[in-house]
């Protein structure tokens, strides 16, 4: 087995930052058709773009999960400027891996990227949390008004 092939089976049996986001401000989820893959990123900005947190949820291959274990674990405490517009290529070459190896393993094994992208793209909704824990000004709330 290959160096990059064990890393990736290690993160798969024992993925980092596996689970839900607790103060999840952006989110996104992403499917690979080609094998049916499918993660999900739940990503936790501060106001000035730095990751301060990220969470993955997947149903996928060995390298798909494994990939996106080694993603959220590398992302964290970086500007999601970082992220927004990098390559698989240049990310794995950052891992020092091959992009073509990775890509002759799987046709997934760019999802992790693009969900962590697409999740950067996504902030969550907090209209209900500032309906529900808002100001009071006397009269009805925009909930009792629909």
């Amino acid at each position: 087995m290959c160096n990059y092939q064990q890393t990736l089976h290690d993160h798969y049996l024992d993925p980092h930052h596996r689970g839900p986001c607790d103060d999840a401000t952006h989110a996104a989820m992403v499917r690979c058709n080609e094998n049916n893959c499918q993660l999900e990123f739940e990503l936790s900005l501060d106001g000035d773009g730095i990751i301060l947190q990220a969470w993955f949820e997947g149903d996928g291959c060995q390298t798909c999960e494994g990939l996106a274990s080694m993603l959220a674990n590398t992302c964290e405490g970086q500007p999601q400027t970082a992220w927004t517009q990098l390559s698989f290529a240049h990310w794995c070459q950052q891992l020092g891996w091959s992009a073509e190896e990775l890509l002759g393993l799987t046709p997934c094994c760019g999802l992790p990227l693009l969900a962590l992208q697409a999740a950067l793209r996504s902030p969550l909704d907090t209209l209900d949390d500032d309906l529900a824990d808002g100001t009071s000004f006397g009269g009805p709330s925009l909930r009792e008004e629909c």
